[in-house]
């Protein structure tokens, strides 16, 4: 590929920059920058992923990158005079010259294709013609990927309109440059299991492979795909489904590196949605991978599920995805390709009435053309009107008139095949029909001739019809009770045969019971539809098992059967597998059902299941929505303590109600709970309520009550060895160890708490083991991984449908801000919700007026401030929120000089003087409270006091072994001591100056050095 701007050209191929024609010099990582930036024209990268690119595998800092950088604009304006290179402040880097393609790969192409065809020579494919435009992008796709810059290439367009011949164009174009091609597709047939795509996918990838070393992650994969289990709570597969994803990328990835690799998937409308998913993460890798994946869909049957619709414009919303649509041929390519099936030229009237009925389907105009050749019809324009062929009906009507030229015994096989999907067993199409073997392979080599089926290369058992087209047609002109019958047997043939691996056909048999229609059958199919859908539970495939159990109530009501107790039964499992899928919304609807039928049968125990699926688990986060918490109190009104499990659950749910309400409340709540929980004898529900009895005593002074929770969960996970209970132990040993501000400890235990959430499958777990890394990072000055963890946190809070997720990533950043000023570092996506944080904010309205402060709405926040009387101040509730908010009033104090309310802040904080704040729900902590005591003694006029915090507070920081407070505190100290009299003491006050200096300067905490030449000058 050679790239030409102004008076440069860039070949990459010789990795050689030219000057009107001239070789320039140039180091090979400043042209290895200028490749990706002129490649990704007009396309700005962030410095991570330069980095990463230029980089691969290496520490390197943004300084490597900055000084590549310049060396590259140096050495362009010196013989250009005009800087190419453009800045995106907090962001990257962008080309901003024009840049042209003077060479690409379709150009340097050689005409000769090399290699085998992709069709025995018995079934070549019809001429390509009419696709130029469209070959132009794809093939531009191909170079990017070729250069190690992969990515997604969808192919849309109606039934038989070219999009499988587009992509064996593309594949023979790609093994002409070395690249390795895999195939997959999806089928009809409604019993494939989940993965079974990407399965087949990998296990031909590892044919591929020479070398046992290279097969083995992706035999590792392929056992993720086939043998995971399912955990136990609403998030439990989330986590191992996304080790599931990683594994299938990281196979593809290493493949692609060994040599180039281009993937074609057909037939995406058809596909699962977890698989469905599975290509939305793998789109996001590409660009770091030489892999170009083509999927091709018909976009009127991806627009009918909603579901598959969303994932669509997922994809064609990244911008390392392209999407071609395809649309009928010209009038001249069709006179093309029907020259090229008839070997001559046709008269000019009969193309354009071709074209005419055909719109310029190759298919249909393929089929058309062959059946006007077989009858010898080619010669009159009258005689295609008088086939009276219409789009779509018509050309469907000419497929099916070619069934005419096939004997009986081919048709009957053809029939049974039809039956089974567009890819069949030869086996199993022979059981169906009752005809001798050797008819029967005579019937297949007569179909074949007839381009109606072709035998798929790589399964010797296995036919398919030529297109899905012909299948549908046949099908769709069965007599109704020919279908329904052959249907029947299909399913009682499968459960005969294989009764002991009946697990990768229940949806299947389900399928061909509710097909065979009678009311037996359909019972049949709601039981098999149950089975399926707990399989697909097995293998995460959570959107098939919801779609099972809807199938299963959908024929519970199509029989009309009053077994209201199976419904709610049935009404519940779908609730599970919604939820787990990610579909709250559609969870939520049948959650509802499932508790109107709880109700209208008086069954407590089933509403109360409803009610408890209905949010998140008490250790997962505060009860939100009243919707969620009348359904909570009414099932615990209606639940007697007869039934001490499911009532102490309930009862939890409703201790962990956000912040507005009492903590006099809840803990009498949590009380209550844990009484229960004892009774019931069972280790995880009283972990549950030990958990909501320690939410309930987050506030300052309740370290004694924590405590004491902590000391029974310990012991509860040594006796249990639940992976459950150990998680809410080890979550609260964390919170402990950073409330004590004994950091070192929090890390070990923190570490346990994710690895324990990794174990157990508890996405959400692992979500608030990321955040508190957040707060460490933050601490430790580490603000660019914390940054980046901050998006990582809010892409996955968001996967997770976690209802704060936003609040807690807004919050996070706002305090990397405030620490370190400025946005580098911090994901992009996350300026967003810090710039509505003001909007955002946590439900405390000090954290409102010292964001307003903060961002200079002074008038604003003095409004929120002011309205604070001594007395609401004191009357601050006790929880979670209480010791920032008066941390964030002794700020706004100081901000203020509000010498009235800086005393009240003081007397609130002054207890707690030894103790860090921090927010156990959000996972940030802001320093020692001596440090905010500290700075109210200046408003206050009291030097020695502050003299003493600061001390304080400076020997918290060197044990909590936190350098941002650690600096901070250097710096408010050495403030007071400079300015005392005693040399010695003056002295001890410039070396902290120096060190906070040093410290800050290391880290870039601008607005600490700010602040410091704002002292020495």
């Amino acid at each position: 590929m050679i790239y030409s701007s102004d008076a440069f050209e860039i070949d990459l191929e010789r990795r050689e920059l030219r000057h009107q024609g001239s070789p320039v010099a140039v180091q090979p990582k400043v042209f290895a920058a200028l490749a990706e930036l002129v490649a990704a024209y007009p396309r700005a990268l962030h410095h991570d992923e330069l980095i990463e690119r230029l980089w691969p595998n290496e520490s390197v800092t943004h300084a490597s990158l900055r000084r590549c950088i310049r060396e590259l604009r140096s050495l362009w304006t010196r013989l250009d005079e005009v800087n190419p290179i453009g800045s995106l402040r907090g962001y990257g880097y962008r080309f901003d010259r024009a840049v042209s393609v003077v060479q690409s790969l379709s150009e340097s192409a050689p005409n000769r294709i090399e290699g085998s065809p992709t069709q025995p020579p018995s079934e070549v494919n019809d001429p390509f013609v009419g696709r130029e435009v469209s070959m132009r992008p794809a093939l531009a796709m191909l170079n990017a990927a070729q250069r190690g810059n992969g990515g997604l290439l969808l192919v849309s367009g109606e039934a038989g309109i070219g999009k499988t011949r587009l992509a064996e164009e593309l594949v023979v174009h790609a093994r002409r440059f070395g690249f390795e091609a895999l195939k997959g597709e999806w089928h009809e047939s409604e019993g494939a299991p989940a993965y079974w795509t990407w399965s087949h996918l990998l296990r031909e990838l590892a044919e591929m492979q020479d070398h046992e070393d290279r097969q083995g992650p992706i035999l590792r994969a392929l056992t993720e795909l086939r043998d995971s289990h399912s955990g136990d709570s609403e998030t439990a597969g989330k986590a191992a489904r996304f080790q599931l994803v990683d594994a299938v990328i990281d196979c593809l990835r290493l493949a692609s590196q060994r040599r180039p690799m281009i993937m074609v998937l057909e037939n995406l409308h058809l596909a699962d949605r977890r698989s469905l998913r599975l290509l939305v993460f793998l789109a996001r890798a590409l660009h770091r991978m030489p892999l170009l994946t083509v999927a091709t869909f018909r976009p009127f049957e991806m627009q009918r599920d909603p579901d598959r619709a969303a994932i669509l414009r997922d994809l064609v919303g990244d911008a390392r995805c392209r999407e071609i649509s395809l649309s009928g041929l010209e009038r001249a390519d069709v006179a093309a390709l029907v020259q090229g099936i008839c070997g001559r030229e046709v008269q000019p009237d009969l193309i354009a009435a071709l074209h005419r009925a055909t719109s310029g389907n190759p298919l249909f105009l393929g089929e058309t053309t062959r059946l006007l050749s077989e009858l010898d019809r080619l010669e009159s324009v009258d005689d295609l009107r008088s086939l009276a062929i219409e789009l779509p009906e018509g050309a469907r009507s000419a497929i099916f008139r070619r069934f005419s030229f096939v004997s009986d015994s081919c048709r009957l096989f053809l029939e049974a095949g039809s039956v089974l999907g567009k890819t069949f067993s030869l086996r199993v199409a022979a059981e169906l029909i009752d005809e001798p073997f050797d008819s029967i392979m005579a019937a297949v080599d007569e179909a074949r001739a007839n381009r109606l089926l072709r035998r798929l290369p790589e399964r010797n058992d296995d036919y398919s019809f030529w297109h899905d087209v012909i299948r549908r047609t046949l099908y769709e002109n069965l007599p109704r009770g020919k279908r329904t019958s052959l249907h029947r047997r299909v399913a009682l043939q499968m459960e005969a045969r294989d009764t002991h691996k009946l697990s990768p056909r229940l949806a299947e048999i389900a399928h061909h019971f509710e097909q065979a229609g009678s009311p037996s059958d359909l019972h049949q199919a709601i039981e098999y539809s149950e089975r399926a859908a707990q399989e697909a539970l097995r293998v995460f495939a959570y959107d098939e098992s919801a779609a099972c159990y809807q199938r299963s109530l959908d024929l519970l009501d199509l029989l009309g059967v009053a077994e209201e107790e199976r419904l709610c039964e049935l009404s519940l499992a779908l609730a599970e597998a919604h939820s787990l899928a990610g579909e709250r919304k559609s969870a939520e609807v049948a959650y509802l059902r499932a508790a109107e039928v709880a109700r209208r049968r008086s069954r407590p125990d089933l509403l109360a299941r409803a009610a408890l699926g209905f949010g998140w688990h008490a250790d997962e986060g505060p009860l939100i929505g009243d919707e969620q918490r009348r359904l909570v109190e009414e099932a615990s009104r209606r639940l007697s303590d007869d039934q001490p499990k499911l009532k102490s659950l309930l009862l939890c749910r409703l201790a962990t109600t956000p912040a507005e309400r009492s903590p006099e409340v809840t803990r009498s709540i949590s009380r209550d709970a844990l009484l229960l929980a004892r009774r019931s004898g069972e280790p995880l529900v009283l972990a549950n309520a030990l958990a909501a009895r320690a939410a309930t005593y987050n506030g300052p002074g309740d370290e004694a009550m924590r405590q004491e929770i902590g000391v029974e969960l310990d012991v509860l996970s040594e006796e249990s060895n639940l992976a459950e209970v150990q998680l809410q132990a080890a979550s609260l040993r964390t919170v402990l160890a950073i409330q004590r501000g004994e950091i070192e400890t929090a890390l070990e235990e923190n570490e346990r708490y994710r690895k324990l959430a990794a174990d157990a499958h508890r996405s959400v777990h692992g979500l608030f083991a990321l955040w508190h890394r957040v707060g460490f990072l933050i601490a430790s000055g580490e603000f660019g991984e914390a940054g980046r963890c901050i998006g990582k946190g809010f892409e996955l809070g968001i996967r997770l449908g976690y209802p704060q997720a936003r609040q807690v990533a807004a919050t996070q950043v706002y305090l990397l801000v405030k620490l370190r000023g400025g946005f580098e570092g911090v994901d992009p996506r996350m300026a967003l919700p810090f710039r509505h944080l003001v909007e955002r904010a946590p439900n405390a309205r000090l954290h409102f007026a010292r964001a307003y402060a903060d961002v200079g709405r002074e008038e604003d926040s003095r409004l929120i401030f002011e309205n604070f009387s001594a007395e609401d101040l004191r009357a601050l509730p006790r929880n979670q929120w209480w010791m920032l908010a008066a941390a964030q009033l002794a700020e706004l104090s100081v901000h203020f000089s509000d010498a009235m309310r800086a005393e009240v802040a003081y007397e609130l904080l002054a207890p707690y003087a030894s103790q860090n704040v921090y927010h156990p729900h959000i996972r940030i902590y802001l320093g020692p409270a001596a440090h905010y005591l500290g700075i109210l003694c200046r408003v206050l006029n009291r030097p020695k006091s502050a003299r003493a915090h600061f001390e304080s507070a400076l020997q918290l920081t060197q044990r909590m072994q936190s350098p941002v407070f650690r600096a901070r505190a250097q710096l408010e100290l050495s403030q007071e001591l400079i300015l005392d009299p005693d040399d010695e003491v003056k002295a001890r006050g410039l070396i902290l100056l120096d060190r906070a200096e040093r410290l800050g300067a290391g880290r870039g905490m601008k607005w600490l050095t700010d602040r410091i030449d704002q002292m020495k000058q």
